[in-house]
């Protein structure tokens, strides 16, 4: 069986720093096995592209903003997108979304707002602080936390070391902080020795000489990071994927924020008592350690790929068919869902329908709805090239057959949309199994019973409203 195809984008330098790029890699390794995983980064260093090669491909992008629009074209409508950083606006994510492709955002600062099937914070667990669409799906809170593998296996709780401290900043760590946290902690009594770990894009390495209880990493694969992780004590770190990790391993973490998208999930875990919270990192000029004695429940991570596996799996899927895209209402954005209502409305339209009357919004909506709960009808937005074309529908669903519906907005009239999407519709059903297609028709409706006659139909009867017609497959 053919696996569905997952995207992921995010990218990594010294101005962006590693923590998207680790994050969303974590949750390309949990998929692999199940999913045909692609890894979109830009201009990658040699360390990235060592570590995508142990978990999928990887396609390289431009650091200017033509990556944008490159991406784009590289999707069909089937796959997953998953998006990891601040510059996916919402616009951008609508684009993804109107290709067909469903998509899943990485989210750590909640600052726009969100079409996307399925937003992940791994952090927060309010949903209030989210705008979503009614359909999204939140993965909220340390149950979702994107670990890489090595961080959800159980824990070695015999080789701790006592008054090992870990300080790790990340890949570029432009403030130094890492000898900043080194010189403050280097003295203590109670302080044995320090482990630092750096990056690549790291400048200030030679300002670590003279430390005699340092001990200096760089670049350390995720096994190697977790396996240092459960040798040392105490951690000092950043609020960010890192700090989580180190929790998984059982640190007792001192942590704090230096840049403003860390600060929620420094609040999170220092309400939560997950952290000895140290505040500004930068404006910090001293620091008061101890003895911490606290204990965190790590069963928790253990079963983290599993659930991320069944969200995928169930992501319902748009589809491609003959270069049109179908997107199932229930998937649609509101804005998308105005366009559909203003053009159910046009006289145009209305007057070929059951019902000619006009149609108020918060009835659409609750239409809409009632989709979710019906599996005897479907209703798909038909999209060629990102711009709505019309609409089909199917009902009274059997086992091989089906009855269709079907309308090309106003402003494609003239254009033979109806012919393309009556073919793209039939190959699309056939990949469902459907052999019968029936459709009704006013008897006033001359156009509509010509296209239907040109398109291999034959009546199959007749009353005082309607000409039933049928095909087959």
């Amino acid at each position: 069986m053919t696996r569905r195809k997952i995207f992921f984008r995010a990218d990594a330098s010294a101005d962006i720093g590693y923590g998207h790029f680790v994050r969303t890699l974590a949750l390309a390794d949990m998929l692999k096995d199940q999913f045909d995983c692609t890894f979109f980064t830009q201009t990658p260093s040699d360390y990235q592209k060592a570590e995508v090669a142990k978990v999928c491909g990887l396609i390289e992008l431009p650091t200017d903003d033509t990556k944008f629009d490159i991406f784009l074209e590289y999707l069909e409508g089937d796959e997953i997108v998953v998006l990891d950083n601040y510059f996916f606006s919402t616009d951008y994510q609508r684009a993804i979304k109107v290709k067909g492709c469903s998509l899943v955002c990485i989210d750590d600062i909640h600052d726009k707002h969100y079409v996307a099937d399925v937003v992940i914070n791994h952090a927060l667990a309010d949903s209030s602080l989210f705008s979503v669409e009614p359909y999204t799906k939140l993965c909220l809170g340390f149950d979702w936390a994107l670990l890489r593998k090595p961080f959800l296996q159980p824990v070695n709780l015999t080789v701790r070391e006592k008054n090992h401290w870990i300080i790790a900043f990340g890949g570029s760590d432009y403030y130094n902080l890492t000898e900043k946290f080194v010189r403050l902690i280097h003295n203590y009594e109670y302080v044995h020795q320090i482990s630092v770990v750096i990056g690549d894009a790291y400048q200030y390495e030679s300002t670590l000489a003279g430390y005699d209880k340092l001990h200096v990493y760089k670049n350390l694969a995720s096994v190697e990071m977790c396996a240092l992780m459960q040798r040392c004590e105490y951690a000092i770190l950043p609020c960010s994927s890192i700090c989580i990790e180190a929790i998984s391993q059982g640190c007792k973490v001192y942590a704090g924020y230096y840049v403003d998208n860390q600060l929620d999930v420094y609040n999170c875990l220092s309400d939560q008592g997950l952290v000895q919270g140290l505040g500004d990192l930068i404006e910090i000029h001293d620091i008061e350690i101890h003895e911490i004695k606290r204990s965190v429940d790590l069963m928790g991570f253990y079963n983290i790929p599993i659930k991320y596996c069944d969200v995928f799996n169930n992501l319902e899927k748009s589809y491609v068919s003959d270069g049109l895209v179908f997107i199932n209402y229930a998937l649609l954005p509101e804005y998308e869902h105005k366009i559909i209502w203003e053009n159910r409305n046009n006289e145009a339209i209305r007057i070929h329908m059951d019902s000619p009357a006009i149609i108020l919004w918060d009835s659409h909506c609750k239409f809409v709805y009632s989709l979710k709960q019906n599996t005897q009808r479907r209703y798909w937005a038909v999209y060629h090239n990102g711009e709505l074309i019309g609409s089909v529908n199917i009902s009274n669903i059997e086992k091989n057959a089906v009855e269709r519906g079907i309308f090309v907005v106003p402003s494609q009239f003239g254009r033979k949309w109806g012919t393309k999407i009556e073919h793209a519709l039939s190959s699309l059903l056939i990949t469902m199994g459907v052999e019968i297609v029936h459709a009704k028709v006013l008897r006033t409706n001359n156009t509509s019973l010509c296209f239907h006659y040109r398109n291999g139909y034959y009546t199959a009867g007749v009353d005082d409203k309607y000409e039933y017609f049928v095909k087959s497959l």
